[in-house]
């Protein structure tokens, strides 16, 4: 039982609560050496009584101490063993000791000193620092012993020299040396080793209770990305519901207002003499054109957005489908007195849906003529360029560049944010008086992103600005 005990202590290392105490500890301590010692002394010196007798006929006391450290030994073994006695296992182990070493004392000095004996008080005094005692009840047993000692050989005339010279003298004073040098050590070993276990088995309780609180934080976090995902799972079902219906309503709106805009046309042409009704009737058409590209942009927006917009590629030449653009667009920046100047370089030919990329040049040539100032000049640009940027077209190798410069207001830092968001409103303003549904440029990013391109911008405020395409190239020849 002891045994295990002690294996156990060993075992559980830095899962052993200290106890509130030093003197606690103590007590703890002497709970686990206290029934070895009380066996030990049941058992220990009965042996020797016969050879007292012989020895030392002439005093009886003798056997009667060797016998009392057997019965002390027995009454502390029996009280050990009840439970109040045993949560004071420190004092039975003090009160034990004490006689052992008083009764040793007092038959040295009754012998005077006899050299049998003498070997067994010295080891009692390095023994005693050992035991978990503190200080000055181990400090009080070891001088008591010596006084006790000294005070009974003296008058039995104990011949101090010669004892000291034959028996061993040297011997005792090393092992007095040593035991105090050792009480005070141990002590402080003792204290330092305790101190520092509670200082350790505080942090690990913060800790502890730190993990705890990390384990139930990671709990609710658990359960709030449970119910996040719910959400989320609720949302794209009201998602995908809301861009059906709007898909739906808008797909209906643009054949009435096609119908719409046809009518007016025609109205027009009749009503070229009546001012008054042939501007309402521009009016009206004008209105339902914004409506019909609006309608268009969110179709486009939503195909997108759902993934259901499918592209079909073919080799095409940039650099052409570019000069068709441009010439279309000619008119309406001749509205403004602006001017469109294409360069571009033969051969670059990309792999992508001619509806798309030409709706993509429409859009940027049509905003760089909205936002720059009459009487401006546009440059468009078809490169092929084979340096590598940091974009997804040129991870492939080389790509072709698509380039709209202007001479406009430029981007500020805020509308390079959300340059790309939609129905997002820029700091910028048309210079004619046009609307812009907020739509163009993030449509334009995903028709871009579709074909494994990217879109860049360089502007400056006041500066006017840049925008650019890149696209990887195709190896075909171009068909259209």
């Amino acid at each position: 039982m002891i045994v295990r005990q002690i294996l156990e202590l060993f075992r559980r290392g830095g899962d052993y609560k200290p106890l509130p105490t030093f003197q606690a500890e103590l007590n703890r301590q002497c709970k686990i050496i206290a029934a070895p010692a009380f066996l030990v002394g049941l058992f220990s010196w009965l042996p020797y009584i016969e050879l007292d007798i012989n020895l030392y006929p002439q005093l009886p006391l003798l056997p009667y101490l060797r016998v009392g450290l057997t019965i002390v030994g027995a009454l502390c073994l029996i009280l050990f063993l009840t439970p109040f006695s045993r949560k004071k296992s420190y004092y039975l182990l003090l009160f034990f000791v004490i006689y052992l070493e008083s009764a040793t004392a007092l038959i040295l000095g009754l012998v005077t000193a006899d050299p049998a004996y003498m070997g067994g008080f010295s080891f009692l005094i390095l023994i005693l620092p050992i035991l978990p005692f503190q200080k000055k009840h181990t400090l009080t047993i070891l001088g008591a012993s010596l006084i006790i000692f000294l005070a009974v050989g003296a008058p039995l005339h104990m011949n101090f020299k010669s004892w000291y010279q034959l028996y061993g003298g040297y011997n005792l004073i090393a092992a007095l040396a040593v035991s105090l040098l050792a009480v005070f050590l141990l002590d402080n070993i003792r204290k330092q080793c305790y101190e520092n276990h509670c200082a350790v088995h505080k942090v690990n309780e913060e800790l502890q209770e730190t993990f705890q609180e990390l384990r139930n934080i990671n709990e609710e976090l658990g359960r709030t990305s449970l119910e996040l995902s719910g959400k989320n799972e609720e949302l794209r079902d009201a998602n995908e519901i809301k861009s059906e219906l709007l898909g739906i309503a808008a797909h209906d709106l643009r054949n009435p207002l096609q119908v719409i805009i046809g009518n007016t046309g025609l109205l027009q042409e009749k009503m070229k003499d009546d001012p008054t009704t042939f501007q309402k009737l521009n009016m009206i058409n004008k209105s339902s054109d914004k409506i019909l590209k609006l309608i268009t942009n969110l179709l486009e927006t939503s195909s997108i957005d759902n993934g259901k917009l499918k592209m079909k590629a073919i080799p095409l030449d940039v650099g052409q489908l570019a000069e068709i653009v441009v010439k279309d667009m000619r008119h309406v920046a001749e509205k403004k007195g602006q001017t469109i100047l294409l360069t571009f370089q033969k051969g670059c030919v990309v792999a992508g849906d001619k509806m798309m990329l030409q709706q993509v040049m429409e859009n940027l040539i049509s905003n760089a003529i909205k936002f720059s100032p009459f009487e401006k000049t546009i440059w468009v640009t078809v490169e092929y360029d084979e340096r590598s940027r940091d974009n997804s077209a040129a991870r492939g190798g080389s790509i072709i560049t698509f380039s709209v410069r202007d001479v406009g207001p430029g981007l500020t830092i805020e509308d390079r944010s959300k340059l790309y968001g939609k129905f997002q409103r820029l700091s910028a303003r048309p210079t004619g008086g046009e609307t812009s549904t907020g739509l163009g440029l993030s449509i334009i990013k995903g028709l871009v992103l579709l074909h494994g391109g990217a879109i860049r911008v360089e502007s400056e405020p006041g500066k006017g600005s840049v925008f650019s395409v890149d696209l990887p190239v195709s190896r075909e020849e171009a068909t259209v």
